[in-house]
């Protein structure tokens, strides 16, 4: 019996195992996955600025924010998107009474120089958000023979390489150890947006701990989950 065994063993690993996958392959996929973005972690004291849309930004709400950041001695900044606002660009019909373009960018490279300025040791991030997207999309629209071109990049018109201010697309997600950061553009959307309380349906879509700009709205939504995990999302 014990040989009728061992005989059995080398017949099936003797036996050739057919693949049930088809002969012809897929072709390869263009999809991209999120990109992720991960604070390091001595870049512990960050200060989040959101959605100033120069040049129509908010004086003293910018002052009061920078002036905290001084207080408390931040090491980090996140400009979390829409910092300026390419009404000119907007898919929508734009005002003629409103800024000129270059206005638009010359006020910008200030408030840049004015963030480095007080900060000149800071880690300065910028991502990217639906209001900035606007320039490069108007590109690929109205002038494509220019449109990759890096010379005509937001980054390159700003100068932000000699600000040293690190520009991220708007599809990262970044993370700041257990929080999770977005513009909000991407995320809210559609069923899951809540003009009444925004951070409401950022959880209902996220079901984690996430802060985002996007909605121009303070707001706050705390929830525990059955295992007693506590999430809370901002915007």
């Amino acid at each position: 019996a014990k040989g009728k065994s061992h005989l059995r063993a080398a017949k099936l690993s003797n036996t050739k195992k057919t693949s049930t996958l088809p002969k012809h392959k897929l072709p390869a996929s263009d999809a991209k996955d999120p990109k992720t973005y991960h604070f390091d972690p001595k870049h512990n004291k960050i200060l989040i600025l959101s959605d100033t849309h120069f040049p129509y930004h908010n004086i003293p709400a910018i002052e009061a924010a920078v002036d905290y950041g001084l207080q408390n001695k931040v090491n980090t900044i996140l400009l979390n998107g829409d910092v300026i606002d390419m009404h000119h660009q907007s898919k929508f019909q734009p005002d003629p009474r409103k800024r000129d373009t270059k206005t638009e960018f010359n006020k910008t490279r200030e408030f840049l120089e004015y963030l480095r300025g007080n900060f000149p040791k800071a880690k300065i991030v910028w991502a990217e958000g639906n209001h900035d997207a606007r320039w490069p999309r108007w590109l690929s629209r109205h002038a494509l023979e220019i449109f990759n071109d890096e010379y005509f990049s937001l980054q390159k018109r700003l100068d932000l390489d000699n600000l040293n201010i690190e520009f991220l697309h708007d599809n990262n997600m970044m993370y700041a150890g257990k929080l999770t950061i977005t513009h909000g553009h991407k995320i809210v959307t559609g069923a899951f947006s809540n003009p009444v309380n925004p951070a409401r349906g950022l959880y209902l879509r996220t079901k984690s701990s996430h802060l985002t700009g996007h909605f121009h709205q303070i707001s706050e939504h705390t929830e525990t989950n059955i295992h007693g995990e506590i999430a809370t999302c901002f915007t």
